[in-house]
């Protein structure tokens, strides 16, 4: 199944890639500054809540089975061809986003960002493995 929106201000889902549900593809059309990164940080969460159905994982102790279950690994690819610029704001949303996502087991990778914004981001400290 392929959903398609296209919004300039606020990041979409652009394509679920596999039937199974457990990678979906996100754009985003515009700079990623200091002023928008954290109404972008609640649309990334909502549409991984609302994609994957997440929770947090469970407090150490809590609710643990005896036997583990399998968990699935679930990916969110953000697809950067739409962002022109980024700050070490966007920077570091990007690296809390995939974090927070980490406890929701949930994979957060980024692709095709140009060359400025590329270059930004390997000049910032841990980020080498959010590209996809």
């Amino acid at each position: 199944m392929t959903i398609h929106f296209f919004c300039r201000s606020s990041p979409t889902v652009l394509e679920d890639e596999e039937e199974s549900g457990e990678t979906c593809e996100v754009f985003y059309a515009s700079s990623l500054f200091y002023f928008n990164c954290e109404r972008f940080e609640k649309k990334i969460q909502k549409i991984v809540d609302q994609k994957f159905r997440t929770e947090s994982k469970p407090v150490e102790g809590e609710g643990i089975p005896m036997i583990p279950e399998k968990v699935h690994e679930r990916t969110v690819i953000f697809d950067m061809r739409g962002v022109s610029n980024i700050d070490l704001s966007g920077a570091n949303t990007l690296l809390k986003i995939c974090q927070e996502l980490k406890a929701k087991n949930v994979v957060f990778k980024i692709r095709d960002p140009n060359d400025s914004v590329s270059s930004f981001l390997h000049g910032i400290p841990n980020t080498d493995h959010l590209f996809e």
